[in-house]
């Protein structure tokens, strides 16, 4: 099973796609037609706005790259495409040495997405320095479903304040196929507003929710994640179910996460995972009736292997509530450490002992 993910599939596409090719090395214009067709993998592509960009994305092949001009995109797309009369096209998917590249052309003017963008099983598939804002009613801004080898870097990505969807990022398993995500990098984003809705603490920035096996997992790791009031940074768990399988394997470290409810929650049959020099700040959702407030919670965990190391929390009551963790080296509530300001490029400390946690974090840990 695992060495199919590695093999180009066999593509099912429908009329519409069959008709329109795209050229390599070409720059499409705004609205116009794709034309012309890639003859070998490993080339490089740019389109601009105007284009059918969920098309683009299906004809890439391993090794390719997809270049998106400046400007804004308004649509999101899912890939591949939902059944139809029985019929399902297949997106490609790459390998190791040969991924598919979707990026900006330039990373100083990144191209703004809007939409959802949902990938089922994106095996190898790297996204790089876009901006992505969530505009469709409940939606998820970005949805990562299972695959092996994907990387998601140098990103914004956000609009959950505006759609009332659960999260802005959700890293979940494959309906198609290939089950829970495995080797994955979430790194150096953004990830910003999650919902406000009357729902109770259910409106997250990202939400890992796989169902987790002893091979599954990934790394969260460098970003900056802030503004989720009515819910958490990170929730490691799925759903409300108590026991339900979550995500086994996964190691967040070196975020600063933000201005929230709370920062990260592990919930049900989550297993394993790494959770170290992070910067927690400013947890804002009371413990039931208490005034005290906490950046990390337990809710009704049952997995083992969960280990806490040397994390920095401040402008909560304590670091920690709930039970089934372990804790290891320094992790505390600490001074303020004195951001620059709140926002993707902010979040700079200018407290020395502070400087080596989180996003910006130089590793070299201080003695308290």
């Amino acid at each position: 099973m695992r060495a199919s993910l590695h093999r180009r599939p066999r593509r099912l596409l429908i009329a519409a796609l069959a008709m329109s090719g795209l050229a390599v090395g070409s720059v499409v214009a705004p609205g116009a037609p794709l034309t012309g067709r890639a003859e070998a993998a490993g080339r490089t592509f740019t389109v601009r706005p105007g284009v059918d960009l969920r098309s683009a994305l299906m004809k890439l092949r391993p090794g390719d790259t997809l270049q998106l001009a400046p400007g804004v995109y308004h649509t999101g797309f899912v890939l591949p495409i939902p059944a139809t009369a029985n019929v399902r096209t297949k997106m490609s998917v790459g390998t190791p040495t040969a991924p598919i590249t979707v990026r900006a052309q330039d990373p100083s003017n990144r191209p703004l997405i809007l939409g959802e963008i949902k990938l089922w099983g994106p095996s190898y598939w790297h996204l790089d320095g876009l901006r992505i804002q969530g505009v469709d009613a409940g939606k998820d801004t970005l949805y990562m479903g299972g695959g092996v080898g994907w990387v998601v870097r140098n990103s914004e990505i956000f609009g959950a304040r505006q759609t009332g969807a659960y999260s802005n990022v959700t890293i979940g398993s494959d309906i198609y196929g290939t089950g829970a995500p495995r080797g994955f990098n979430f790194t150096a984003n953004c990830v910003h507003d999650a919902a406000q809705t009357k729902r109770s603490n259910t409106d997250h920035n990202i939400y890992v929710s796989f169902a987790g096996n002893s091979a599954s997992g990934g790394w969260i790791s460098r970003n900056v994640i802030f503004g989720h009031p009515n819910g958490v940074g990170v929730k490691l768990g799925a759903g409300g179910v108590p026991g339900a399988r979550g995500p086994w394997g996964v190691k967040v470290v070196y975020n600063t996460i933000a201005r929230g409810g709370r920062q990260v929650l592990l919930h049900g049959d989550v297993r394993n995972n790494y959770i170290a020099r992070n910067m927690f700040s400013n947890s804002w959702a009371p413990l039931g009736s208490t005034k005290k407030t906490t950046s990390v919670y337990l809710n009704l965990v049952i997995g083992g292997g969960n280990t806490f190391a040397n994390n920095y929390a401040t402008a909560s009551t304590m670091f920690s509530f709930g039970k089934t963790a372990r804790f290891t080296a320094d992790n505390a509530v600490r001074v303020n450490p004195r951001f620059n300001n709140a926002s993707c490029g902010g979040f700079r400390t200018s407290y020395p002992k502070a400087s080596a946690y989180g996003r910006y974090g130089s590793g070299a840990m201080p003695r308290w």
